[in-house]
């Protein structure tokens, strides 16, 4: 009986599965829909301001200067009731209503208050947020972890978040504490354990303990894929193995 019920589950929601991800955008005039990418048939004809991709069998989508969430039916799962809306991560979605950013779940209840200039998404379990133009960290609860005080923030990755500071960059952890103090130009996403900082005009790399493991001195770099990080020197592509 047991694999009766799961084979059930398989059949029902299978096709489900491997229909919405062979969904993609399309735009016609200034409307967005959604067709099937191997047939490009019209799942959902162009009716929306503004459509975003599919994740976890929803999108977000804007209607009459709303945006609310739909499902691949074309079921609204979100009203048509906010200025802004971000996509959903770790359940929940951060909104913005009547100028204020809170957040809700899947089924429209708000969790965390509309109070903050803007939020982010949760990611690592904290979400970015801004208060009177500076940011700092919330946990899912809406307690503020890492109080207000940069001028920019990125999201947590790894643990690590990119941040700036009187027009300077830097990285922090989960504390809120600098591994890396915030005198940098600029400064990447961490992938793979590593990130490009730029320092005097010129692109190195450092681990995520804030140690410079590639001294500044390339014109240009990228992130870290497969171990390795390519970087330009006098016009020269150059591939170095960080692993």
């Amino acid at each position: 009986m047991f694999y009766k019920i799961l084979l059930f589950i398989f059949i029902m929601f299978f096709p489900f599965l491997l229909y919405s991800l062979n969904i993609m955008r399309t735009i016609k005039g200034d409307l967005w829909g959604f067709v099937d990418i191997d047939s490009g048939k019209v799942l959902i004809k162009p009716m929306y301001q503004y459509a975003g991709d599919f994740f976890d069998g929803i999108a977000r989508v804007k209607l009459n200067n709303k945006w609310g969430f739909i499902d691949i039916n074309n079921n609204v799962i979100i009203p048509f009731v906010y200025d802004f809306v971000n996509n959903f991560s770790d359940g929940l979605a951060s909104v913005k209503s009547n100028g204020k950013w809170g957040f809700i779940d899947r089924k429209n209840r708000k969790v965390i208050d509309f109070k903050f200039d803007f939020a982010g998404n949760f990611s690592d379990n904290l979400a970015v947020i801004s208060v009177k133009n500076v940011y700092g960290f919330i946990n899912k609860k809406g307690k503020i972890i890492i109080s207000p005080r940069f001028d920019f923030a990125s999201d947590f990755i790894d643990g690590v978040s990119l941040v700036a500071l009187d027009g300077y960059y830097g990285y922090i952890n989960k504390k809120g504490d600098f591994i890396f103090k915030p005198i940098l130009e600029d400064g990447g996403s961490f992938s793979e354990g590593y990130a490009w900082i730029k320092l005097n005009g010129k692109y190195g790399y450092i681990n995520k303990k804030g140690e410079i493991i590639v001294q500044p001195q390339y014109d240009e770099a990228e992130d870290v894929k497969n171990g390795k990080a390519i970087v330009i020197l006098s016009n020269k592509r150059i591939i170095l193995n960080l692993k």
